[in-house]
């Protein structure tokens, strides 16, 4: 910067350095993890991961008011349950983001491993703490109707067991019996 008499010093390329900036930051307006870098690889993986988290919820949602029978009140708690199973699944999503409440939540304020390690093992004791404590607090319905829910699944489980211990014990007969007509053939 040259000198003159009777001026501050005054940066005279501020104006363009904070344009620059600018410009620097409209182009990173993706603040989703997985998608900050703009490589496709990892949006690949991100879309893949979101999507499936979001499928295990929708479907556990849907499978459990299909096969469970509810009061009023097992239906407030399991919208409570699954927003921690949601909170849970999307943790990357809500806790790795570059979005502005960031700054606020402890252990994710600071862009350090160790410190983003201890908030997901934090969250996620939180959030399973909260799971359980909503399934001990459903209705004796609910618990009943899960409970023989369970007891058809395993039925149908030790059913097709059988039948397919029995297709290989068949299978092992008919393979005993090839072996000695190929043995007496010799």
């Amino acid at each position: 910067m040259a000198y003159k008499p009777g001026r501050k010093n005054v940066d005279i390329y501020a104006k363009y350095d904070r344009k620059r900036q600018q410009k620097a930051e409209n182009r990173s307006n993706i603040k989703l993890f997985g998608y900050r870098s703009g490589k496709s690889y990892k949006i690949i993986i991100a879309t893949f991961y979101y999507l499936l988290a979001i499928a295990f919820v929708l479907y556990s949602v849907i499978g459990e008011t299909i096969h469970f029978k509810f009061e009023a009140v097992d239906y407030v708690l399991m919208v409570s349950r699954y927003i921690f199973i949601t909170i849970m699944a999307l943790s990357p999503a809500l806790f790795l983001s570059d979005f502005k409440y960031i700054e606020k939540i402890p252990f994710f304020n600071k862009k350090n491993a160790f410190d983003n390690v201890k908030g997901f093992i934090l969250v996620f004791m939180i959030c399973t703490f909260m799971y359980q404590m909503d399934i001990y607090v459903m209705t004796d319905t609910w618990k009943n109707s899960r409970d023989a829910y369970e007891a058809t699944l395993e039925k149908e489980f030790a059913k097709k067991n059988q039948e397919l211990m029995k297709q290989i014990e068949s299978n092992n007969a008919t393979t005993k019996v090839n072996k000695e007509t190929v043995n007496k053939n010799k």
